[in-house]
């Protein structure tokens, strides 16, 4: 797990679950297992990491704590990568295109579910960087301000 500066907005937010929910008890399993022996950051050494399609699932995913434990176990194995690039089916252009949107607020589609879940959030690095990175040299990134498809909910799903 990625360490969140005390004053980001997830850690406000983290602290704010209820002591006793199962996720408060997680993100303390995960804190000590993280003081105990940092993870490893990933190095050309290690070679590529696999790929990954986890689905988004729902609110109560963060009330299971064998998910949670198994999820965090199985990325625990693995070195921390630099970046995570994600391919979502929200976006459609053609040609294919490469944004990098700024963070952006999550959009919580859903509803009847504790109202904690409303407050949780994962605030996302710029990944400037990696975009162009991955698009190469010389091919453009599209900005924001020109993805018709980059709506705040777009941005917000693949969180």
């Amino acid at each position: 797990m990625t360490t969140v500066p005390s004053s980001s907005t997830t850690a406000l937010a983290d602290a704010r679950i209820p002591a006793g929910h199962p996720f408060a008890a997680h993100l303390r399993r995960v804190a000590e297992a993280e003081r105990r022996a940092p993870h490893a950051l990933w190095t050309p050494e290690d070679g590529p990491l696999p790929s990954l399609y986890v689905s988004h699932g729902a609110p109560m995913l963060f009330e299971m704590t064998g998910w949670m434990t198994q999820l965090h176990t199985w990325a625990r194995d693995l070195p921390r990568p630099k970046a995570v690039l994600i391919v979502s089916a929200h976006w459609e252009s053609a040609p294919l295109s490469i944004s990098a949107t700024t963070p952006t607020e999550l959009v919580y589609d859903f509803g009847g579910f504790d109202p904690m879940y409303h407050r949780m959030r994962y605030d996302t690095p710029a990944a400037t960087e990696l975009a162009a990175q991955v698009a190469g040299p010389g091919r453009p990134i599209m900005p924001r301000s020109k993805c018709r498809l980059c709506t705040a909910t777009d941005a917000a799903v693949a969180w």
